[in-house]
């Protein structure tokens, strides 16, 4: 077993917060690069606070990186609204995309279905839902919307 000095202790105790918060911050901005997030940023970031219905708490794919419970989806008459906890938002900024930019199409899986949007303004980027946060979300925006198609 290794034991350090006590001074060294103090200190490593001291500065462990902030090492494990610089972890936190480099891995949430590179899993916004490798996952897509970033590039969907550079066209739809979302400067104005959103209104319309939201969820909290909501799981996703985007382009194989899962963020399980960590998102946020709303959507309006105008586009869909999709955005980060508070905790690991580094290099997720909110994202507001107009319904015209977005094709949804409903994919049957084993267990339950999934809704995949693609974005016209960011090709390459998939993200993925279950049905049924879509159908929680098209029950209460109403009106026309790229969700008309799922049932």
């Amino acid at each position: 077993m290794i034991t350090l000095p006590l001074p060294l202790a103090i200190l490593f105790l001291a500065l462990y917060p902030f090492l494990l918060l610089g972890v936190l911050v480099l891995a949430g901005w590179i899993i916004s690069r490798l996952s897509g997030w970033a590039a969907l940023a550079a066209r739809y970031s979302e400067e104005t606070p959103f209104a319309g219905p939201r969820f909290s708490g909501k799981s996703g794919e985007l382009n194989g990186f899962y963020y399980g419970k960590g998102l946020t989806l709303g959507a309006n008459r105008e586009g869909f609204f999709l955005s980060m906890g508070i905790l690991f938002r580094v290099g997720h900024k909110p994202l507001f995309i107009p319904w015209t930019d977005v094709t949804a199409v409903e994919k049957p899986g084993v267990l339950s279905s999934k809704v995949v949007l693609e974005f016209r303004g960011v090709p390459g980027v998939v993200l993925k839902f279950s049905k049924a946060s879509v159908l929680k979300l098209k029950t209460k925006v109403g009106g026309e919307n790229i969700f008309e198609s799922i049932h």
